[in-house]
């Protein structure tokens, strides 16, 4: 999954109802907390001239 701040409203990048999957993530992980599951997190990142934006190229 990939959850951002972006792509809830008002994010750079919003997907209608984009927020709903929030109290979803967070059961699951409530639940791997329970049963002592390790969770990983990663940061997402793009250096500055990059095609992954419009103004790199991309679309």
């Amino acid at each position: 999954m990939d959850v951002q701040r972006d792509f809830c409203g008002g994010g750079a990048l919003a997907v209608p109802e984009g927020d709903r999957i929030v109290p979803v993530v967070n059961g699951y992980l409530e639940q791997a907390e329970r049963a002592g599951l390790a969770v990983y997190a990663s940061r997402d990142w793009h250096p500055p001239e990059t095609t992954h934006f419009r103004h790199g190229g991309g679309k």
